[in-house]
Formats: C-alpha cells, sequence, structure tokens
C-alpha cells in the first residue's frame, strides 16, 4: 500500500521510484522469526536498494 503512494508520486512528479518488500518463508512450520536470518536479509535489501540508485539508467 505505501509502496504504491511512492511510485505513485515518483509518476506525477517525475522521478524514480522503488521498493524491496520481504518475505518471512515457512510460517506453517513455526511463527517464531530467526532474527540472524532477518538481519542478514535487511544488510542484502540495503545493499541491493543502493547498487540499484547508483546504477539506475539515466
Amino acid at each position: 500500500m505505501e509502496s504504491g503512494t511512492l511510485f505513485k508520486m515518483g509518476g506525477v512528479y517525475g522521478f524514480a521510484a522503488g521498493c524491496v518488500c520481504g518475505v518471512i518463508a515457512q510460517r506453517t512450520e513455526a511463527e517464531r522469526v530467526v532474527l540472524e536470518a532477518k538481519a542478514i536479509a535487511v544488510e542484502n535489501a540495503i545493499r541491493m536498494a543502493v547498487e540499484a540508485a547508483v546504477n539506475r539508467p539515466i
């Protein structure tokens, strides 16, 4: 929902917008979130977003 607003504003005002969405898998086995895996996923998402911003076509 929030990412839709960012994309709409990007289109209206002419700037680039992006979104990284995280998914927790294997929820049928347990409701517990593995914090170590979450931390790695957050770092990977940040790295990917920065890479996309730096290397985006002009």
